[in-house]
Formats: structure tokens, C-alpha cells, sequence
């Protein structure tokens, strides 16, 4: 299984692991947010860094957000993981929101939680913008500003590279995030714009993605797997969380199982499972310990994408990863959820 290696938070080099890599798996040209920057920091065309711009071209915003960071639970409906499960990324990125920064070019949508921009400020720099729902907060980084009444994270990689997020839920770690890369000035400065922007837009009337009948885009993963079958391959007490809005683990000392739902290109290797109802899915082992998936389409959609399902075991504590036979209780788990989705 190839790795991909791109920058974390702290600017370092870092090999994703495996919920990370929950967006990545069967979706051709599905990157994470830190890898789509990543592949267009490659490929920007000109060198623009030497032509003479002022570095000022998008209007500075004081850094920290708006007054004092907000202290207890995050109780805004607008934000929670149901909530903001339907909400289309791409639909927030368009002139009227973003139309400030510049010129503001075409969105691309990396499944239903990820989109990207590039804007043209008015000095002819390219301001170079990612959108993500449900995007994972360091535990360790705390908040150091306010946006819109939510806790804000800012985090600046670099004299180009910025990430500034809006922490939706402190219980599961997730948050808005907006990545700017940016040579033409304070890369936070555009991120600050627009992720205000966003999160005034989600309180108010945010675009959201038609559910088609039998979609999954609008489905809980945590509802999935019931607790009964949860308990024959994660014994003893159980915690469960959302790893992101299409994404649910459940865990405890040593197994794990993480169920996900997205919108991919369908599997194209693995070995062949029946999993009944004539539903055909491809197992894959993961790296090289006790870990195996098995990926699923639920439901075809337009060109030549589908809604899939991914059905993930795995023991880092294993000490016999033979015995362990992941790949056989991740099979025999995703039988049991293919019955319960919608309209299978």
C-alpha cells in the first residue's frame, strides 16, 4: 500500500497513518488536505517570486480572530457533525464569499468534505486555498483567537503556508479548516478572511448536497455497526468517536474498527469477498500488521463515481497477527453492516 509523505502541521515530513488515510483509499485523485497543497506547491507555473509585488496585495486582518477565544463546550447547532455532514465545501467558495481576496477561480471538490481554489489577488499573486469539514485538530494545539463565536487554531507553517481553523467539536477533535498557501503576503491573512467568511455562511443558509435516495452522504457511520457486533471484535469497554463527518471508530485495549463512507472512484484491486446480497467486496491488509479493510460500492453515481463503504479491523497489539485473522473479522463485520445501509 503506498504511503503518501507531505507536510504535518509542525512543517515536518510525516508518513500518513491509517485514519488519516480514510479520504486516500480507492479515490484516485482524493487527496488529503495537506497533500493537495503539497501537489500544487510542485506545479505553480511561473516563477512569480520574482517579479515585484508589494506583499500587502490581500487586505491584513489582526491575527487571534475576533476578541477572546471562547472557553467551554461548543454548543452551536450549526456546527455539529450531523450538521455540517451535508454541507457542500464548494459551494462556499465563490465570489461573494471570497470575492475580497481577489479573483476567485473554479472550485474542485475532493469528495463530499474537501474542496479547492486559487484566487489572483489584485498584485498578481495566486493565493492558493483548500476548504475541509471535519478536519482532525492536533489534541495539542489550543486555540488562540475567536471566529465567529468558535474557538480558532492558527497555525503558520511558514513564510507561504497556513493553516486557520474553526473548532467545531472538542469531544471528537474536529474542526473548519481553510489552508492558504500564499507568496505574496501573511498567508494567514487571506485564511483568516475566508474561514470567517465560511463559518458566518454555515450559521446562515450553507448549500448543502441534494440526497439522492439511498445516499450515504447525509447517513451517521456511528449508527453503522450495532453495539452487538461491535462487542464480538472489540471486547471490553468500547469507546466511540467520529473520526471525521463520514467516519466512525470504535475502540478499546488493543482492536479497533473504523467504518467510512465516501465518494471515490470504486475499488480497482483486492481480493474479491462476498458479502452477500450480491454485493461484491475487495479485502486489502494494510501495512504490514494485524490490519485489513474491506471496501464496498453502495451506490453508483455520475462520472463513473460511486459512494463507498470501507469496513476497517485492526490490532496493533496482535503479538500472533496470523491468529489474529483480521481480514476475516473485517469481512465477516462489513456482511453484517451491508444489510443495514439505506436502500441496500
Amino acid at each position: 500500500m503506498n504511503r503518501l509523505r507531505v507536510r504535518d502541521r509542525t512543517g515536518a515530513a510525516t508518513v500518513r497513518g491509517v485514519f488519516s488515510r480514510v479520504s486516500t483509499r480507492s479515490g484516485r485523485g482524493l487527496l488529503p488536505l495537506g497533500a493537495v497543497l503539497a501537489v500544487l506547491l510542485v506545479g505553480c507555473g511561473p516563477d512569480l517570486g520574482k517579479v515585484n509585488f508589494q506583499r500587502t496585495t490581500v487586505p491584513a486582518e489582526a491575527g487571534g480572530g475576533q476578541g477572546q477565544v471562547p472557553t467551554g463546550p461548543i454548543d452551536d447547532p450549526a456546527v455539529t457533525v450531523a450538521a455540517l455532514r451535508t454541507v457542500d465545501p464548494c459551494g462556499l467558495l465563490t465570489a461573494e464569499l471570497l470575492g475580497k481576496l481577489g479573483t476567485v477561480g473554479q472550485a474542485n471538490a475532493s469528495g463530499w468534505d474537501q474542496c479547492s481554489t486559487s484566487i489572483q489577488d489584485t498584485g498578481g499573486k495566486t493565493v492558493r486555498l483548500s476548504l475541509r469539514f471535519g478536519d482532525a485538530l492536533s489534541d495539542t494545539r489550543s486555540a488562540n483567537g475567536n471566529v465567529e463565536g468558535l474557538p480558532q487554531v492558527e497555525n503558520k507553517l511558514d513564510d507561504t503556508s497556513c493553516f486557520v481553523s474553526a473548532q467545531t467539536s472538542k469531544e471528537d477533535g474536529l474542526a473548519i479548516t481553510v489552508q492558504v498557501d500564499y507568496a505574496g503576503g501573511d498567508p494567514c491573512a487571506p485564511g483568516r478572511t475566508a474561514l470567517r467568511n465560511v463559518v458566518k455562511a454555515v450559521h446562515e443558509d450553507p448549500p448543502r448536497f441534494a440526497e439522492a435516495e439511498g445516499s450515504l452522504v447525509g447517513v451517521d457511520p456511528c449508527a453503522g455497526v450495532e453495539d452487538a457486533t461491535i462487542a464480538e471484535v472489540v471486547p471490553g469497554e468500547v469507546q466511540k468517536r467520529n473520526v471525521n463527518l463520514h467516519t466512525c471508530g470504535w475502540s478499546a485495549s488493543g482492536p479497533e474498527v473504523m467504518l467510512e463512507f465516501r465518494l471515490a472512484y470504486p475499488p480497482d484491486d483486492g481480493t474479491e469477498v462476498d458479502l452477500g446480497g450480491g454485493v461484491t467486496g475487495y479485502q486489502d491488509t494494510v501495512g504490514a500488521g494485524a490490519q485489513c479493510a474491506v471496501t464496498w460500492v453502495h451506490r453508483s453515481v455520475e462520472n463513473d463515481r460511486a459512494e463507498l463503504v470501507e469496513l476497517e479491523y485492526r490490532n496493533y497489539a496482535a503479538e500472533d497477527v496470523e491468529a489474529e485473522n483480521s481480514c476475516g473479522k473485517a469481512v465477516e463485520t462489513a456482511k453484517k453492516v451491508v444489510g443495514g445501509l439505506p436502500g441496500a
